[in-house]
C-alpha cells in the first residue's frame, strides 16, 4: 500500500480529504481520509515529500475554490489506478477545460468504445468518475 500525507480542508462543495504520496497526488474524496488513516499515512523518508505533495494540493485547491485559480500543475501519483481509469482521466483532463461540461458518454466517446468491453461506456465512465 502506499503511503500518504493526508490534509482535508473545507471548500463551497463541502469538506475534501487529499493525500499525496511522495511521488503526487493519489485521492481526493469527500468527508475524511479513509479508516484506519494511521495505515495510510506516510513515514520516514517519503513523509517529507508526500507533505510537500500534499501541501502543493491543498494549496491550489483553496486557491481554485477562491476563483485565483483555473488549472493545476500538480503531480499525480498513477501508481492506484488502473490502465483504463488513466485512459480516462487523461482523457478528461486533456479535453475538458475550465467551465466545461461534458457528459460520461461523451467522455466514453472520445477515449473509444473499445476500451470499454462488454460495460455500457457511459456507465463506466461514471463508475471511474
Amino acid at each position: 500500500m502506499t503511503e500518504l500525507a493526508w490534509a482535508t480542508l473545507g471548500t463551497p462543495v463541502g469538506r475534501l480529504s487529499v493525500g499525496c504520496s511522495e511521488a503526487g497526488l493519489s485521492q481526493i474524496r469527500f468527508g475524511g481520509p479513509p479508516v484506519p488513516v494511521w495505515a495510510q499515512h506516510a513515514t520516514g523518508a517519503a513523509a517529507g515529500a508526500a507533505a510537500e505533495q500534499r501541501d502543493a494540493a491543498v494549496a491550489q485547491l483553496a486557491e481554485y475554490f477562491a476563483g485565483k485559480r483555473r488549472g493545476f500543475d500538480l503531480f499525480v501519483d498513477w501508481s492506484v489506478t488502473s490502465s483504463l481509469q488513466q485512459q480516462v482521466l487523461r482523457t478528461l483532463f486533456d479535453s475538458v477545460g475550465y467551465g466545461e461540461t461534458l457528459s460520461y458518454g461523451a467522455l466514453a466517446r472520445r477515449v473509444g468504445h473499445d476500451s470499454f468491453g462488454a460495460s455500457p461506456p457511459a456507465r463506466a465512465v461514471g463508475q471511474i468518475m
